[in-house]
């Protein structure tokens, strides 16, 4: 029945212009506003693992909140999906992903992108985080019903002779103590041995000049948790200590005809893991470093050539490697970009790893007449095999081929007034599609799938109905989505030919904003996640689940200050699901945030 409820809102509510959610282009032929594309909302009521499941493709899998967290885009795996940090890669070279939940206490905006910047792995996407550097001074404090409790400082200055700096302190606790049904006993229970804390440290200093700036950006993450057993295997002792650090450096100058770019981002991630009563288990220890140099020239007012060159090297070490493991990988971007008078642009482009003699080339076609905008895309890219799957002591494989993905996909959008709308349908083959898979023997190894298809259709729309519509709603917006993403195994390696595990099939997610008198927002959403499969033989179904969540922010002044007090609730109805078997999400929550500018 909630299922039909959310259908029902989602195509009665009507289509939309974007708010800040932006679930839809704007429709220019700028490249800048085109990269906007499906940014998140920055509310801060919400942490990156809530913001970043509200991007349009995007499904998560997690071991309840503040617990282990993968995301998945467009049916492909959690290791197809790059992650980057302003650009750069930061995907684990162990294991290919990116525990989305080690981020929470950090301010970052993230954002999906259709196609990789420059870097391998983006077989499905690449998800790209961003740090806000600048927007005033202001102390934030988050407190939530199971114990929850967060809070961040943000100082931003504005030095003298363009130079500019800006420190991010966060901290977050959660018990984790939530109710659930046990789906076994149907009893309702309450989560034990779950509880969670980070950590944040980020500082940028930089300098802009007239044509030349320059941006050095530290992050510092700590996050601890206790992992929890499943409902079959009873709560466990499990502890694992997260801690990662980050810098980034960059450098560009910009002339009338003629950019050049500069970004190197050295990194390190530690993971400790303490099993039950157990000693300590021997240290993960992930440390790499990322380059990039780019140059773009006008040859002409209406083409524009670019050049870029990229490297990435990691060094990791565990206990299930023999020694210490390292990779590197350089490659060679050439593109083109050519814009006519008739509102068609094309870009042609080539991304060539070197070492492995492997070519990716890609096109873009976009075309756009007033309210009308057409795109087509065709690329190849490439993910190679991670540490784990190469060197893995029991179950990997030295021999892996790396994945190798062609990707069609097209779109079409409208946008007048306060209408817009878009369709866009995609197309993916995987070849040597990589997973892990448990032998006759029930050990899991790494080996290839054969084929894998990945196809679907996205359709968004929003629609505003401006001001002064009423005496109450004086400003009314509503978007909606909808993603159908098949991901199907080609040569049958799979039982019946059907789709991959944990990835679902079908996700909708229905949104309203209401802009009230007297600075008060109100918002109300709908999230539908449809079935999954759970086993490689097609013996179980993980049900799909429809969440209903509201907010209502308002902003007051006292003692000649202004304050930003919101409050949130999430699963409204209380509906009982799971993103893994057995592992229980919460019922409804609630979340109070208090922002004040300092």
């Amino acid at each position: 029945m909630q299922k039909w409820i959310g259908l029902f809102l989602l195509f009665s509510i009507g289509l939309a212009k974007a708010q800040p959610v932006h679930t839809l282009p704007v429709f220019t032929l700028n490249e800048k506003s085109i990269q906007k594309l499906n940014r998140a909302d920055s509310s801060k009521l919400l942490n990156i693992s809530e913001k970043v499941v509200q991007l349009q493709g995007i499904s998560f899998r997690s071991y309840g909140p503040g617990g282990l967290q993968t995301l998945s885009y467009r049916g492909g795996g959690a290791s197809q999906l790059l992650t980057t940090w302003e650009g750069m890669p930061i995907n684990s070279s162990m294991n290919g992903q990116t525990d989305i939940s080690n981020f929470n206490g950090a301010a970052l905006l993230p954002g999906i992108e259709n196609q990789s910047s420059g870097f391998s792995g983006a077989l499905s996407g690449q998800l790209d985080l961003k740090n806000h550097v600048g927007g005033g001074n202001f102390l934030n404090v988050i407190v939530g019903s199971m114990g929850e409790y967060a809070s961040s400082v943000s100082v931003s200055q504005s030095l003298k002779r363009g130079f500019y700096s800006q420190t991010n302190l966060g901290g977050s606790y959660n018990p984790n103590q939530y109710p659930y049904r046990n789906t076994f006993t149907n009893e309702l229970q309450s989560r034990q041995n779950a509880a969670w804390q980070s950590a944040t440290i980020f500082q940028a200093f930089g300098w802009k000049g007239k044509n030349i700036e320059t941006e050095g950006k530290y992050w510092f993450q700590n996050t601890f948790r206790e992992i929890p057993g499943s409902l079959t295997t009873g709560f466990q002792n499990d502890k694992q200590l997260d801690r990662s650090h980050k810098y980034l450096q960059t450098f560009s100058y910009n002339r009338s005809r003629t950019s050049y770019k500069a970004k190197i981002l050295a990194g390190s991630d530690l993971l400790h893991f303490h099993h039950g009563q157990q000693r300590e288990v021997l240290p993960s220890i992930n440390r790499y470093i990322r380059s990039l140099l780019s140059a773009d020239y006008s040859l002409l007012p209406l083409v524009k050539a670019n050049i870029t060159a990229t490297g990435t090297t990691d060094w990791a070490h565990n206990k299930e490697y023999s020694t210490w493991r390292n990779r590197s990988i350089y490659s060679v971007n050439t593109g083109l970009l050519v814009k006519t008078n008739l509102n068609l642009q094309v870009k042609v482009a080539n991304r060539a790893d070197i070492q492995r003699n492997v070519w990716n080339p890609s096109v873009t076609v976009v075309y756009q007449l007033k309210a009308v905008y057409l795109d087509a895309a065709f690329e190849e890219t490439t993910r190679y095999p991670t540490m784990n799957e190469l060197f893995w002591s029991v179950g990997g494989n030295p021999n892996l081929l790396p994945e190798r993905a062609q990707k069609w996909r097209g779109s079409f959008g409208y946008q007048k007034n306060r209408l817009a709308f878009k369709v866009e349908a995609f197309k993916y083959l995987v070849n040597n599609y990589l997973l892990w898979y448990p032998s006759d023997l029930g050990i899991w190894q790494a080996q290839s799938a054969g084929n894998v298809l990945q196809q679907g259709v996205e359709l968004s729309a929003a629609y505003d109905l401006g001001k002064n519509v009423g005496t109450f709603w004086p400003e009314l917006s509503v978007n909606a989505s909808f993603t159908q993403a098949e991901a199907k195994d080609e040569n049958g390696f799979l039982a019946n030919n059907r789709q991959l595990i944990f990835i679902p099939k079908y996700q909708y997610l229905a949104q309203s904003k209401w802009s009230l008198p007297k600075q008060l927002q109100a918002m109300v959403q709908w999230q539908w996640v449809g079935d999954r499969y759970i086993g490689f033989s097609g013996e179980g179904i993980l049900e799909g689940y429809g969440l209903f969540n509201a907010s209502i922010e308002k902003r007051l002044t006292a003692f000649k200050r202004s304050f930003d007090i919101g409050i949130r609730a999430d699963n409204l109805l209380n509906k009982e699901y799971y993103t893994l078997p057995n592992f229980p999400m919460p019922l409804r929550s609630v979340r109070i945030s208090i922002t004040s500018k300092l």
